[in-house]
């Protein structure tokens, strides 16, 4: 499910070097295939091993939420591109990562016997066995339960009781948490 075609962490460039190597189906706005659009696209995960969970930026601390929603709510692995930002938050051995790999080759040879290893592709989902995801979208929990986005802002905002720093260089703070155009896919390309 694509539908930012052209990023800041380049995933189209990637994308297009490891479809040399193996067959890629890409679903959305920037792809070859289409969805019917009364259950969006819930049903073509079942025919697929892999989904590709590359984020628009390679920022520190931010992981698509398409990785949580595909990823973990379906018996697919999920495939992000830098290890780093993502092992602190997902169960272990439960995702593929880009930049454990030389080059798009190495991850297409690692993909293709992973599918040819049906053991070693179900290791993948052992995390299952100790950890369970919880979505807390508003639908099955309480939106007082929300601990991200504007919920948890605002009650940041109304706690007395916290210690803040303010910030003067806002745009420089939040410009080093991110990569350069590219940086970790022109690592990778061959």
């Amino acid at each position: 499910m694509v539908s930012h075609c052209d990023t800041a962490s380049k995933r189209e460039e990637y994308v297009n070097y490891l479809k040399k190597y193996i067959d890629i189906d890409i679903y959305g706005e920037c792809g070859n295939k289409l969805c019917r659009k009364e259950n969006n696209c819930n049903d073509v995960d079942n025919e697929y091993y892999f989904y590709l969970a590359f984020e628009n930026s390679v920022c520190k601390d931010y992981i698509t939420e398409k990785m949580w929603y595909r990823g973990y709510n379906r018996p697919i692995i999920p495939i992000v591109l830098k290890r780093s930002i993502v092992e602190k938050y997902a169960p272990p051995n439960s995702f593929i990562a880009v930049d454990d790999f030389k080059n798009t080759q190495e991850l297409a040879n690692f993909l293709k016997d992973l599918m040819n290893d049906k053991k070693k592709y179900i290791s993948y989902f052992d995390w299952m066995k100790e950890y369970k995801v919880i979505f807390l979208d508003g639908l099955n929990h309480d939106i007082a339960e929300r601990p991200w986005g504007f919920c948890q802002f605002c009650r940041m905002l109304h706690s007395r009781d916290k210690n803040f720093t303010r910030m003067t260089k806002f745009k420089e703070w939040w410009n080093e948490s991110c990569e350069d155009k590219g940086t970790l896919v022109k690592k990778h390309i061959n």
